[in-house]
């Protein structure tokens, strides 16, 4: 694709050194030089129309060429099935508890439009990933994977571990939620997870908080955590506390005011 442009003023100055044609070609009956004239002028035509096809072929702009191929987005579409398995396995979880109505919702009925919304959103960013690329994986620190282990390790002793601490722990997935809390909180130490470590443990305080804690105290266990994922949140203290105070009136206002879904409110320790 370089070199063709650079060939093609080599045509075109082969073209114009040619013979110019005979005025009376009659008159010098050189019926073989008029032939060779010919071919000569078909052959030059020929190399130029040759170059603008190997141009228009080899070009990026080309349907045919590279730029129709597909430009995969490795951490979108790592994202999207992440997405998509963790929906699934709530969806199936969440068969256990009973739905209700969208105006008497029973404690799956919201669980389930979240996960669904969570499949479709996973599908939509592992097909965006497909063309929105190319953005690959980046290469695990020494940190990030001694993190990963040691997170694993913690939180699978932490859910073992767990149900000596009481009934509650021994009740329903409490266990796997104090398993999972601990795990994330525990590669937080690399800055590589932090983000999504910080943000997936405070999910796991909402709902090992919600039964007994009640939705105020779940929501600013899950608010103050998730702050934690940012650094500018942490220096602007007074931004999460308003944050906070919004949300708790909002969820308030939403899920118990108008929706009267049944669920303490305040602590019932």
């Amino acid at each position: 694709y370089a070199g063709a442009p650079l060939c093609a003023p080599a045509c075109a100055v082969q073209a114009q050194a040619l013979p110019a044609a005979p005025k009376d070609r009659a008159s010098r009956g050189d019926i073989r030089g008029a032939a060779v004239y010919i071919g000569r002028r078909l052959t030059g035509a020929a190399c130029q129309a040759q170059l603008r096809i190997k141009v228009a072929g080899s070009s990026p702009q080309a349907g045919g060429g590279k730029g129709s191929k597909m430009k995969v987005n490795a951490k979108d579409v790592a994202a999207g099935v992440l997405l998509i398995l963790i929906a699934a396995i709530g969806l199936y979880l969440n068969q256990d508890h009973s739905l209700g109505s969208a105006r008497r919702m029973g404690p799956g009925y919201m669980p389930m439009m979240v996960f669904w919304l969570q499949l479709g959103l996973g599908a939509f960013v592992l097909v965006a990933g497909l063309f929105n690329g190319p953005d690959p994986l980046e290469k695990w620190t020494g940190l990030d994977s001694v993190s990963m282990a040691l997170g694993i390790a913690a939180g699978l002793i932490a859910w073992k571990a767990a149900p000596l601490l009481g009934g509650f722990f021994a009740s329903t997935y409490n266990a796997v939620g104090v398993g999972m809390m601990v795990g994330f909180l525990v590669i937080c130490f690399s800055a590589g997870w932090r983000l999504i470590g910080y943000v997936c443990a405070s999910m796991c305080i909402f709902g090992l908080l919600l039964e007994k804690g009640g939705l105020m105290l779940a929501l600013v266990g899950t608010i103050f955590v998730a702050a934690a994922a940012e650094p500018e949140h942490r220096s602007r203290p007074l931004g999460v506390l308003g944050m906070t105070v919004f949300l708790l009136a909002l969820c308030w206002w939403i899920f118990i005011k108008q929706l009267d879904i049944r669920v303490s409110v305040w602590p019932q320790f």
